[in-house]
């Protein structure tokens, strides 16, 4: 995927444009240029377009008004060439959004639009999390439900698993990486495919040995001018501001933010419990049940190790037993409700946050003595939901993750 990027005023005509390489075989995108046109709330977005290997290109656009810090204006009117077959010699292109569906009766001299010209070629194993906005919370349970927008970003589809999380540490050990002795544990059966459970700094610390694994640009440093990559230690967890800090434009791999988390939960359902509805089944996740008399863990791996988990996306659709549907969500991910709870970025406000959190691309509050898991797991009675929310001491090492990445 590469994206190209220009400045434009609505009601106005300043221009500008800058480029950013996300993938050494992506498409080209150059010569953007983007301007409403005249006395329409209308924004012409004219570009080049090329590719290497003449795939058909998926045209995207995301808009900024805040200098390009983040891109999350929704953009839903868009027409053009919104497909198109790439050759290696660029060819001239174009797209128009219509602002008045999504950004109607604004000015702003800080506006960026972003054209992405998507090959397929996103990071294996993960789904693409579209920009836009959702409706996160519980009207009594977490509350208060508010419209958050993201911008688009990238979510592994399942739980980091041993096998992965053994693999990435096997390059942390020889690269001056240091965990705590719990990091990675994990259900010791079949093949390693059993997810692993971390404290947080371990989680985080592994996010980014990942990155360096695989030739990315870390995100948790321990100074805020990002000089130094987080590899060792723990921090003091108190009220104070403290590191890791977050390179949030670095492109390496890291834990998602709360609300990124729900968003990806969600699977585009609205208002649901469930990324599937509001009804949960012994044959939808690895959670506990109340029968009446007794709770009743429903893993087939019940008596052979406790907390009885299951490998990562086993709820496929031929699960057994019980039987039941593949429950990978709208976004393709998997284990979303029960088998174990999994760390997000954000540190605990003790519930004055939702109500006063940023419209845009929320990160949490600025200071805690607790970070936010999300999820549920094999001893959660009733599954949980996409909105539970669990404040636990970062060094707590009894819960899972999955990776997120920027764009």
């Amino acid at each position: 995927m590469k994206t190209s990027s220009s400045l434009f005023v609505l009601l106005a005509a300043a221009l500008a444009a800058s480029t950013a390489v996300l993938h050494a075989a992506d498409p080209v995108v150059t010569n953007v240029v983007s301007a409403q046109r005249a006395g329409t709330k209308l924004v012409d977005i004219t570009f080049n377009v090329s590719d290497a290997d003449s795939n058909t290109l998926a045209m995207s656009v995301e808009v900024s008004d805040n200098n390009g810090t983040t891109f999350a204006i929704p953009v839903t009117a868009l027409s053009g060439d919104l497909n198109v077959a790439a050759t290696p010699t660029p060819a001239a292109k174009a797209l128009v959004w219509d602002a008045a569906v999504n950004f109607n009766h604004q000015f702003k001299s800080t506006m960026v639009v972003r054209v992405i010209a998507n090959d397929g070629a996103q990071p294996a194993g993960m789904a693409l999390i579209p920009a836009g906005p959702f409706e996160m919370g519980h009207a009594i349970n977490a509350a208060p439900v508010h419209t958050v927008t993201l911008s688009a970003f990238y979510m592994d589809k399942l739980e980091v698993s041993k096998a992965l999380w053994d693999g990435v540490k096997t390059y942390a050990d020889a690269n001056g990486y240091t965990f705590s002795a719990t990091a990675g544990s994990a259900f010791p059966y079949l093949g390693g495919l059993h997810p692993v459970t971390a404290n947080w700094f371990d989680a985080v610390k592994w996010c980014n040995a990942r990155s360096q694994k695989e030739g990315l640009t870390p995100v948790y440093y321990t100074d805020t001018a990002f000089t130094t990559v987080y590899k060792t230690g723990e921090f003091p967890v108190n009220f104070s501001i403290q590191p890791p800090y977050a390179k949030w434009s670095a492109n390496g791999y890291r834990l998602p933010t709360e609300a990124e988390w729900e968003k990806a939960a969600r699977g585009t359902l609205v208002g649901k419990d469930y990324p599937w509805g509001d009804t949960i089944s012994p044959g939808d996740a690895n959670y506990t049940i109340f029968d009446g008399v007794n709770y009743v863990r429903l893993s087939p791996w019940v008596g052979i190790a406790d907390p009885p988990t299951t490998p990562v996306g086993f709820y496929d659709g031929g699960q057994l037993p019980p039987a039941g549907p593949n429950r990978a969500n709208g976004y393709g991910l998997h284990d979303i409700i029960g088998n174990v709870r999994e760390w997000c970025w954000d540190l605990y406000d003790y519930d004055t946050y939702y109500a006063i959190s940023p419209a845009n691309d929320p990160r949490g509050p600025a200071t805690s003595d607790h970070r936010i898991a999300r999820s549920s797991n094999a001893t959660t009675t009733g599954g949980g939901s996409v909105w539970g929310r669990s404040p636990t001491p970062p060094t707590f090492a009894g819960f899972g993750f999955r990776c997120a990445r920027g764009l």
